[in-house]
């Protein structure tokens, strides 16, 4: 299976942000959307890559931390 660019981009701004709903403010989408790019992320890697914390919103785990961190780098790289 893979993963789409819109779905990584969702993917990573949930884990810059720590939040759910602010980061389908930012990205000016539903936060189910936001929800489900995670779902299908998590899926593909068969991880759980984020850790929900109902009053605090979501902290992501070490290896969700890295995915989406080499997936920012290497949109940095193809489009600079």
């Amino acid at each position: 299976m893979a993963i789409s660019f819109k779905v990584m981009t969702y993917f990573t701004s949930a884990v810059r942000k720590g939040n759910i709903a602010k980061a389908a403010a930012d990205l000016n989408i539903a936060a189910s959307a936001v929800s489900n790019a995670i779902d299908q992320v998590e899926a593909v890697f068969d991880l759980t890559l984020i850790a929900q914390q109902r009053s605090r919103g979501i902290q992501a785990k070490v290896s969700g931390l890295s995915i989406a961190q080499n997936s920012t780098a290497c949109w940095k790289n193809i489009d600079p």
